[in-house]
């Protein structure tokens, strides 16, 4: 019984040790200046111009897509039935307010 004991107190304490280890952390020098060098990359794809710079797309990127009217969305959809709580599920995605 006792090396069953001693087996599962060893397991235990290298856990704890191995813990210890993992939340360990480097502290800074007193005195030492913050890293600024993702600023200073930064700055510099400013200066260079745009070729850093992510782009916006423009609206003539995007692909068309299929339209539909009011009227025909309403002839296809009017024999659909919908399941309970359906109702409250889309009502909470029209509540959102996303853009197509």
């Amino acid at each position: 019984m006792d090396l069953l004991f001693e087996i599962n107190e060893a397991t235990r304490e290298k856990q704890s040790e191995k813990k210890t280890q993992q939340t360990q952390t480097k502290t800074a020098e007193p005195g030492a200046a913050p890293d600024l060098s993702a600023y200073e990359r930064g700055i510099e794809d400013l200066e260079q111009g745009t070729q850093n710079v992510p782009q916006q797309k423009t609206w003539a990127d995007l692909p068309d897509l299929k339209r539909s009217t009011a009227t025909q969305t309403r002839q296809k959809t009017a024999g659909i039935e919908m399941p309970a709580g359906a109702d409250e599920k889309l009502s909470f995605l029209q509540r959102l307010g996303l853009g197509d």
